[in-house]
């Protein structure tokens, strides 16, 4: 299972990817950890200070295993360009 504690950017994220033609691909990342899922690790979502991001962590037993964000860039932060204010 999934804990998503995003306070609803999930939802955000989600409707942003599919209004912009970036589902199917939001979908295949995000399938990734859904198979982490279930294969027993606990997956947890949470909020990212950038709009439209969110982070991830990945925890098998009492091991983090992986940390992660889904990032869409976009003005704020030079669509990714590594400019200012990024």
């Amino acid at each position: 299972m999934i804990k998503d504690k995003t306070g609803g950017r999930l939802d955000q994220i989600k409707a942003f990817a599919k209004e912009n033609n970036l589902l199917e691909n939001f979908n295949k990342t995000f399938s990734r950890l859904e198979q982490y899922s279930e294969e027993g690790c606990s997956v947890t979502l949470f909020s990212d200070f950038a709009p439209l991001s969110m982070e991830f962590s990945v925890i098998r037993g009492d091991k983090l295993i992986l940390y992660g964000g889904f990032i869409f860039h976009s003005p704020h932060d030079g669509f990714g360009s590594g400019s200012a204010p990024a």
